[in-house]
């Protein structure tokens, strides 16, 4: 699945990446979170105030997870041998099968379970004894393992960045307006320039890092890290602007075109080197997390 719902993939089905995207994740978080409250709720009406019981089952939870994780004894976690229905997105449209799929993945055991943490996540849920405790518990769980979907985000822009069968990364055919420069102060074009630059869309792409980082502060989940993702990405770029701080002369400006043009092809290839090693990590985080 998630190397189906990719921009690439939702292209081709003619449907939004970011709408199904979105779908998937606030569903896997909304069914995480309800999930979580009702054990919550559950628990709080067996275990009463027993603290420090709580606490020992969890603990013992935690030891029988490791244990099943570990494969002791040739043990397995229990899992249903489903997953979800791959047909219902030549069937229905992009926001539907993003939210069916992100709600099964937030129940946690509704498709195949590859790790006991998913029942000691509910477990949690169930011994903080509070609905409130076991619904931010389960939300935490259907966030993080709905944001696994961005891992195929990654694998798509790594592709377009490669080139794969002529593919490119979608691109406004604009640059900024140089004559600004001969019609404004420096700080009014310097701030234009700039902005235009950070948005990351309003100029020429030549990278689909462009727009992974900002599906990244998409799938976030907050506003806060979301801003960080983006004042990073916009921080890097506006600092490109530095290569040409020492130029003070024709030659040396000459000096400084050939040199980027030297380094096009080593940057190229250690930008995809790069990408690869963020989609290894994405992989790893999303099968943790599943």
């Amino acid at each position: 699945m998630l190397a189906s719902i990719t921009p690439l993939g939702q292209r081709s089905r003619h449907s939004s990446w970011g709408v199904t995207v979105t779908a998937f994740v606030v569903a896997s978080t909304v069914t995480g979170g309800a999930l979580g409250a009702a054990a919550g709720w559950l628990g709080g009406l067996s275990a009463g105030g027993h603290g420090q019981l709580r606490v020992w089952l969890l603990a013992g939870a935690l030891a029988a997870g490791l244990l099943l994780d570990a494969g002791v004894r040739g043990l397995r976690p229990p899992s249903p041998r489903r997953q979800v229905n791959e047909d219902w997105m030549y069937e229905y449209r992009g926001w539907v099968y993003g939210a069916g799929f992100g709600a099964q993945l937030g129940l946690g055991v509704a498709t195949i379970v590859s790790t006991a943490a998913v029942y000691v996540t509910f477990a949690a849920a169930l011994l903080s004894g509070g609905a409130l405790t076991g619904a931010l518990v389960g939300a935490c769980f259907g966030l993080v393992r709905g944001a696994s979907i961005l891992a195929g985000a990654r694998a798509a822009g790594l592709l377009l960045d490669a080139g794969v069968r002529g593919l490119r990364p979608p691109s406004p055919r604009r640059q900024v307006n140089e004559d600004w420069m001969y019609e404004y102060r420096g700080w009014v074009y310097g701030a234009g320039f700039g902005a235009q630059l950070g948005l990351g869309v309003a100029t020429i792409v030549s990278t689909a890092a462009v727009y992974v980082t900002f599906a990244a502060a998409l799938l976030s989940g907050g506003a806060l890290t979301g801003a960080l993702v983006g004042a990073c990405f916009g921080l890097v770029r506006g600092a490109s602007i530095l290569a040409g701080a020492r130029v003070h002369s024709a030659d040396e400006l000459r000096r400084v075109h050939l040199g980027l043009q030297r380094w096009r092809a080593p940057a190229r290839a250690t930008g995809l080197v790069l990408q690869a090693a963020l989609l290894a990590l994405a992989l790893a985080a999303a099968g943790a997390a599943t």
